[in-house]
């Protein structure tokens, strides 16, 4: 089935992890990483042109925000930097970021590290975009801050905790208003569990190959 990338609501992959638990498995002869986690190869491209290639299915407009120099095989995809980066680097920096960058009143914002989100979870959570400021998954009785569609109205709110010094991500949703997404509704469009599996450990890599190769024999 065709469908026509969404042109109010921009697409902003967070690909700023060091990607330390990994490193032990992409290290060269002297014990140094040789690759960001951006980078780490899945399937027949990098982990992030695998996930730009979901998001560009959607969004009319898609950007990578990472302070590395990442080169990406889709040209039309720009690779931005934080412009703000507070005390120190975080998850809620980057969406913070992802949000100033936009100038779309919509940013769906996801991670590199999640190779399994398809696209259909995030056209049902761009069309659940009301007068709300937050459209989450609640997965497994957990709500999901990656991805996730964040308004414009989160932004004053997180810059304001930001500048209290405090990252936690959930921390500021009772100061906004949200839109759930449950799994019953991410059923309807073919979420299954494994879409929000996450590579942060060399197991969850080899899981995440495992997953790849059963499905794409």
């Amino acid at each position: 089935m065709i469908t026509t990338p969404i042109r109010d609501v921009d697409g902003v992959i967070l690909a700023g992890g060091a990607g330390s638990r990994l490193k032990d498995s992409f290290a060269d002869r002297n014990g140094f990483s040789m690759i960001s986690k951006a980078s780490i190869r899945f399937g027949s491209k990098s982990i992030v042109d695998h996930v730009v290639e979901i998001f560009r299915q959607t969004f009319t407009k898609v950007m990578v925000l990472s302070n590395e120099s990442l080169q990406l095989e889709d040209k039309s995809v720009t690779v931005v930097s934080d412009q703000y980066l507070f005390d120190r680097r975080s998850s809620l920096v980057g969406i913070f970021n992802a949000i100033q960058l936009s100038e779309k009143p919509w940013v769906c914002i996801g991670a590199c590290d999640m190779p399994f989100i398809p696209a259909e979870l995030l056209r049902l959570l761009a069309a659940k975009r009301t007068d709300k400021d937050l459209v989450i998954p609640l997965h497994r009785q957990y709500l999901q801050p990656l991805p996730a569609v964040y308004g414009v109205g989160c932004k004053d709110i997180i810059e304001d905790q930001l500048r209290q010094g405090n990252h936690r991500v959930l921390d500021f949703f009772p100061k906004v208003s949200l839109e759930i997404v449950t799994d019953e509704m991410m059923d309807s469009v073919g979420v299954d569990p494994e879409s929000f599996l996450n590579i942060n450990t060399v197991e969850q890599y080899k899981q995440a190959l495992e997953i790849q190769r059963l499905r794409y024999p």
